[in-house]
């Protein structure tokens, strides 16, 4: 299953909903940040009939991430050194979640690593670097990965053909739009982050919220979106008297 072409407006969270209930266990979420990614891969469909308490592991992934970052290392306690696993390996030993998050950003030689944990079940192996036992994912071993990438194409395509399910998500996660209390800027941020020219994200929203508690909404407005002020004023203003952020956006925008 991928479905990397272009999704309508709804239906990206719905294909992802689609592929976890299905067992589908390498997952590739892309698109723009603040969206809802990791949010929803850290609190979704974790359960299966095998795993009733399967849980997530995530990884941040960077430029300066080192070969300890994938597969553990070694550190000091008070009295004795002790090997602790990575993310990577939890996820391994458990059955769980591994949740790899601006999978992109990763290079060199930690790309290669990540390349060998995310293979398919069947394909992977590795030496524990502490017992030397030989070890593999076990049942129910998920990678859910995430990036900002705005295109495929941009990504290296050894890490693609890890990930046969490619979702663009191209909506706000409703899961995480229900932090918005109130239904008008509920409807604005979904209309808003569904605009690929505003890059606005769900976190900045979240901040409005919090900043309109204690301050008037043309303050909270430039604070917190300096560069769209006037817009995010009427259009809250606005949505209060039309059903549906997408023709206050419309209106604001023209």
């Amino acid at each position: 299953m991928t479905t990397d072409q272009p999704t309508t407006p709804t239906s990206c969270w719905q294909d992802l909903d689609v592929a976890l209930i299905a067992g589908l266990d390498r997952i590739l979420l892309y698109g723009q940040p603040g969206t809802g990614k990791t949010h929803y891969a850290l609190n979704n469909h974790l359960a299966t009939s095998s795993n009733p308490m399967r849980e997530s592991y995530r990884l941040l992934c960077s430029p300066d991430m080192t070969k300890g970052d994938i597969e553990g290392l070694w550190r000091p306690s008070a009295s004795e050194w002790s090997y602790i696993d990575s993310p990577c390996l939890l996820a391994w030993k458990t059955g769980g979640r591994l949740i790899l998050d601006e999978l992109d950003q990763a290079g060199g030689d930690a790309l290669t690593g990540l390349l060998a944990i995310v293979d398919s079940n069947g394909s992977t192996v590795m030496t524990h670097p502490a017992t030397n036992e030989e070890i593999r994912p076990i049942e129910g071993f998920q990678v859910i990965a995430t990036t900002n990438a705005m295109r495929l194409q941009d990504l290296p395509p050894a890490l693609l053909d890890r990930f046969p399910v490619r979702i663009n998500i191209n909506r706000a996660n409703p899961q995480a739009l229900e932090v918005i209390e109130e239904p008008t800027l509920r409807a604005t941020a979904d209309a808003w982050i569904a605009n690929p020219t505003m890059r606005v994200s769900l976190r900045t929203f979240f901040a409005f919220q919090q900043a309109r508690k204690t301050m008037p909404l043309p303050t909270a407005a430039r604070l917190i979106f300096p560069d769209y002020a006037e817009q995010i004023v009427e259009a809250v203003s606005l949505s209060a008297m039309v059903s549906g952020g997408e023709h206050v956006l419309e209106r604001v925008l023209s």
